[in-house]
């Protein structure tokens, strides 16, 4: 995934309703490419639920994903 250039998270795990929690996606052997920094919140490249759902537990393996200047914003 590489040359995303608007506002907004390139991959997202929403944990918004019951059935989407403890959910045991799998996000692995990915390529996370350039993305421009805009400065703010909304550039994530990758997020697991928001910080309304930080104490929900999602179960989501993130592993063998390659990222490479990915810095839309300071979180991922």
């Amino acid at each position: 995934l590489v040359g995303k250039r608007n506002k907004g998270v390139t991959v997202a795990v929403r944990l918004n309703t019951p059935q989407s929690q403890q959910n045991h996606h799998k996000i692995d052997n990915n390529y996370f490419g350039y993305r421009p920094t805009f400065g703010s919140n909304g550039g994530e490249t990758l997020r697991i639920g928001t910080s309304h759902y930080s104490l929900t537990d999602s179960y989501t393996l993130v592993e063998n994903n390659y990222f490479e200047r990915t810095n839309g914003e300071v979180e991922i």
